[in-house]
């Protein structure tokens, strides 16, 4: 075990010093083949002893566990471990280290199916509510309803939906334990995943011709399945319609942008700036739909929801109509790492084509309209239908 670890780390530290002359571009190492001999000049070797002032306590600390510590370790758990609690040691709330199994199952939630139980919920007032159960799924065979609220995912609890969501899914056939709270009772449910068909968009047509699209999120397919949402429409005659972004808590942002454009003409539609002050800034082409929309949004509708809707406001593309959103205006970067891990950073934060502040404010509709729970009928729908059929 001694070895293996000495092993471990030593070859984490020459993976970290060569990542690090790459990507900061800040060595410059000149390799003259003396006698199976390398030679570097002397401000490379500064520079490499730098770097190793950083990861020097780290190595000390290891080598002392590795060589002294009285009790056996889990290798795998342990560096997974020391790298969560390195992610959860940085001031960045979205910020997360994935194990290798929780990256794959991150991946795949991305996908038009994947291993789950079934379900989608939201996070209303810190509690994850039920909000849709998949027909004849795991979840509903094993006795969910709409309005359960999750509480514990195999006795843990969590505060980021991301990472609940990533411990929901899993292999197909193992089991997750759900623990629900239902009116006064909690209770378990043990539930085996299987795999699952997801569709992130859903359509119909209404009466009066009118078009009704549902995206929950910004998946790899989305756009794709938005797409045919829309030639559906056009070979039904369909002129207007209704984009619901309500509890859609984001996704890919480039499959955000890319429906975004199908809906705008050309224009700005998204600024990002990065640390250093760096400015991005992504257009819409020409091409655009010839169909009168509006968009619906709630407290629920988040990071990517809040891009398109953001856009389609500041442009005039169609009516926003709902309540403020949540004001997620930062965006995320995953980077894989050599093992299949993974790390989720904070690396930019995003503004309207305004260039209006989205983070911790949220986007704030045309028409402002609230949802009455003690009422049956859906006052936001009504709403967007009573504006297109002027």
């Amino acid at each position: 075990m001694k070895d293996k670890r000495k092993f471990t780390f030593r070859t984490i530290i020459i993976a970290f010093l060569f990542g690090s002359f790459v990507a900061l571009g800040s060595i410059y190492l000149y390799f003259v083949p003396i006698k199976s001999m390398l030679l570097i000049t002397e401000d490379d070797m500064t520079t490499i002893e730098d770097v190793l002032d950083r990861v020097g306590k780290y190595y000390e600390i290891d080598r002392e566990i590795g060589g002294s510590y009285l009790y056996d370790l889990d290798e795998e758990e342990f560096e997974d471990n020391v790298a969560k609690e390195m992610i959860e040691l940085i001031d960045d709330d979205y910020a997360y280290y994935y194990t290798k199994e929780e990256y794959t199952n991150w991946k795949d939630s991305l996908k038009s199916s994947y291993s789950g139980i079934g379900i989608t919920y939201t996070k209303i007032d810190g509690q994850y509510i039920v909000i849709e159960l998949y027909p004849n799924g795991p979840a509903e065979n094993a006795g969910m309803e709409v309005g359960d609220v999750i509480r514990y995912v195999d006795g843990e609890s969590y505060d980021d939906i991301n990472l609940m969501s990533d411990n929901i899914m899993g292999k197909v056939g193992t089991e997750v334990t759900i623990t629900i709270d239902r009116d006064e009772d909690t209770f378990d449910l043990d539930i085996i995943r299987t795999k699952i068909d997801n569709k992130t968009v859903k359509y119909e047509i209404l009466e009066e011709d009118i078009g009704y699209i549902d995206i929950s999120s910004f998946g790899m397919d989305t756009a794709d399945e938005f797409e045919k949402a829309l030639l559906e429409f056009r070979n039904n005659s369909v002129k207007k319609m209704i984009i619901d972004l309500r509890n859609n808590p984001g996704g890919l942002v480039s499959t955000c942008l890319e429906i975004t454009d199908s809906l705008l003409p050309e224009c700005k539609m998204l600024i990002t700036r990065n640390k250093d002050e760096n400015e991005e800034i992504y257009n819409s082409d020409v091409s655009t739909t010839d169909m009168e929309y509006v968009i619906l949004v709630n407290e629920n509708s988040a990071s990517a929801s809040e891009i398109m809707s953001v856009a389609i406001k500041d442009n005039e593309g169609g009516t926003i109509i709902g309540t403020q959103t949540f004001g997620k205006g930062v965006m995320q970067e995953n980077v894989e790492l050599s093992d299949g891990s993974a790390i989720k950073l904070t690396t930019m934060e995003y503004f309207s084509p305004d260039g209006n502040i989205i983070n911790k404010i949220g986007v704030t509709p045309d028409v402002i309209i609230k949802n009455d729970d003690n009422l049956e009928n859906d006052e936001q729908m009504d709403k967007a239908l009573e504006i297109l059929a002027k």
